[in-house]
């Protein structure tokens, strides 16, 4: 393996996994080399990897992908992939590997883990764009993680949690309606400032005003992106 000469960290989860659903997450940086990465494939897992800076070069089965700044690779559970790196090329990314095979993922409860492992499964592309917002969120995600989860505060893994499931939803949303676009936008903005604030009392009609729509198109729209209204899914992060 030659993840020492280019990883800044790389966390394997092993002891986390059946509860968190999350079995690596790393940071490369600072690549500058000829060699490649041997040939991996991860059963009952999906692998997402966001370029943040250079290009970078995959072979998913016998198709080659070149994967820039700005995009996301995604590997589905039980496909090949290798990667390839230019001398020429010094590449940034973020890197994450998700279980596709248990009940609760990234904090979530069970039916909210249930939509994302579903789309999950169902997803069929390999390189996506991302936003800067989405690579801003990974950045971010990275910093807290970067002396390893058992370093984390209790605050710190749900502020973790909830900047990866944002990232990661967006990817997996990418084929929908570009109409939505905005309606995501608004409720990932929502959900995370959600996150940010469970411990305070939240005054539904003045979280509305917050983002500046009514309480009744917040709740519509929540209901749309996440089956919940806004008042149950603070009801069940909280539980």
């Amino acid at each position: 393996m030659y993840w020492p000469k280019y990883k800044q960290y790389h966390h394997e989860l092993t002891d986390t996994v059946e509860k968190d659903g999350l079995c690596t997450f790393g940071h490369k940086e600072k690549l500058c080399a000829q060699d490649k990465l041997p040939k991996r494939i991860y059963l009952n897992s999906t692998t997402f990897s966001v370029v943040t800076k250079g290009v970078e070069h995959y072979r998913i089965g016998e198709e080659y992908y070149e994967v820039r700044a700005g995009e996301a690779l995604v590997v589905v559970s039980g496909e090949c992939y290798e990667s390839f790196f230019s001398h020429q090329t010094v590449s940034t990314c973020v890197y994450w590997r998700l279980a596709t095979d248990i009940n609760e993922v990234l904090g979530l409860n069970p039916a909210l883990s249930k939509r994302l492992i579903e789309k999950l499964l169902k997803f069929d592309k390999h390189v996506v764009p991302v936003s800067e917002e989405c690579i801003s969120r990974l950045k971010i995600a990275a910093d807290i993680m970067k002396n390893g989860p058992t370093a984390l505060t209790q605050e710190q893994r749900l502020q973790f949690y909830s900047l990866l499931t944002l990232v990661t939803l967006e990817i997996l949303d990418t084929k929908e309606n570009n109409v939505q676009n905005s309606d995501r936008l608004l409720i990932g903005k929502v959900t995370e400032w959600i996150e940010g604030n469970l411990e305070q009392h939240i005054e539904l009609e003045d979280l509305a005003k917050r983002f500046c729509v009514s309480y009744s198109t917040l709740n519509k729209k929540f209901r749309e992106f996440t089956s919940y209204s806004v008042g149950s899914y603070i009801h069940s992060r909280r539980v």
